[in-house]
């Protein structure tokens, strides 16, 4: 199963974190799982959002495997991409002007 949330303002970054959370609480995760959910998702969808991306889009899905059950995330565009991605992962990088600390959260929460 998977859920595709286009994503083209802030208006939808609330709808991708109520998805995750609802993704997570049928799955069985716990608190502390689900904030982190919500933490890469608002950071990914609002990365989508304020960089204007073409087609943007958070695609969950539910994973098994020989770990368990999980969730993937996953943000497309079809934008230009990222210039510098070893350089975006780093915190305090940015190109607009924010603290630069989103796509290291998400390196830091996920697995």
């Amino acid at each position: 199963m998977s859920i595709r949330i286009p994503v083209s303002s802030n208006a939808e970054i609330g709808v991708c974190r109520r998805a995750v959370k609802q993704l997570a609480r049928e799955i069985g995760f716990n608190d502390m799982a689900l904030n982190e959910l919500d933490v890469v998702t608002m950071e990914l969808a609002t990365n989508l959002a304020v960089h204007k991306t073409i087609k943007g889009e958070i695609i969950l899905a539910e994973i098994s495997n020989h770990l368990g059950r999980g969730i993937e995330i996953a943000a497309l565009d079809q934008g230009p991409g990222i210039r510098d991605v070893k350089r975006a992962l780093k915190d305090h990088y940015s190109t607009n002007g924010s603290m630069g600390c989103g796509l290291g959260a998400v390196q830091r929460q996920m697995d």
